[in-house]
């Protein structure tokens, strides 16, 4: 699978890495996440298997977030184990993992 891969920043200026399966997997991206990224780019694609190693994250979560619902997103941050928390300042158990 053909994997798209934007950086920006949150708030904070926590890098933040946006996995996408198309382009057009922008649209589906929650308007409060969008507003929580800041200058949002894109950076490479690459071909994306559950047994890639990619960094600070499973491939097999990537690829099946991918295929449920186009986009996976990864903040890194020491601050915070709740990523959307992070971004969104809504609790954990109101929100879908990203």
């Amino acid at each position: 699978m053909e994997c798209l891969i934007y950086r920006g920043f949150t708030r904070e200026l926590h890098p933040v890495y946006l996995y996408l399966e198309s382009k057009d997997a922008l649209d589906r991206i929650p308007e409060e996440i969008k507003k929580s990224i800041r200058k949002l780019e894109y950076s490479f694609s690459f071909d994306l298997t559950p047994e890639r190693r990619l960094e600070r994250v499973s491939a097999a979560e990537v690829v099946k977030a991918l295929s449920e619902r186009g986009w996976f997103l990864r903040v890194d941050s020491n601050e915070s184990e709740n990523l959307l928390e992070e971004l969104t300042g809504k609790s954990g158990a109101d929100n879908p993992k990203l």
